[in-house]
């Protein structure tokens, strides 16, 4: 492809191993299909095919279906490329926190979770730190 006469080569799967969305984790495949379903709707509501949207992202047409049908989990750089484009006023931009998180495997998430937990556990007396930490494993 070219763009204004200069050779471009847009991003595929092949360019990004690694961002697909762990099919155990409940939260992060619902964070990604409504994340992917805002986008689409988005890219509709200013009457722009996926193809044409691809190339203004520096993106294929490929990546951009699936990041739209909740298969892939789009990088910054192409949120902050799709807010610019679709006009969204940092909305679509504003869903890198929850990207951010999904981009972890869930089990890594609990882990910080759960030691994030425990620090703050060491700031209570003994008896309450105790309670916190069962309430924080599910254990009461």
């Amino acid at each position: 492809m070219t763009v204004d006469g200069e050779a471009v080569r847009l991003k595929s799967e092949a360019d990004e191993p690694g961002w697909e969305v762990d099919p155990d984790d409940e939260w992060g495949l619902a964070v990604i299909a409504t994340g992917g379903r805002q986008l689409k709707l988005r890219r509709e509501a200013v009457g722009m095919r996926a193809g044409e949207f691809g190339t203004a992202v520096g993106y294929g047409e490929d990546m951009v279906y699936k990041i739209e049908g909740g298969k892939r989990i789009p990088r910054f750089e192409y949120l902050d490329k799709a807010d610019e484009v679709l006009g969204a006023g940092g909305l679509i931009s504003a869903m890198k926190e929850d990207v951010k998180k999904v981009r972890y495997p869930k089990k890594g998430r609990d882990l910080a979770e759960l030691r994030y937990g425990t620090i703050r556990a060491q700031a209570f007396p003994p008896r309450e730190s105790l309670a916190f930490i069962e309430r924080l494993l599910g254990e009461t």
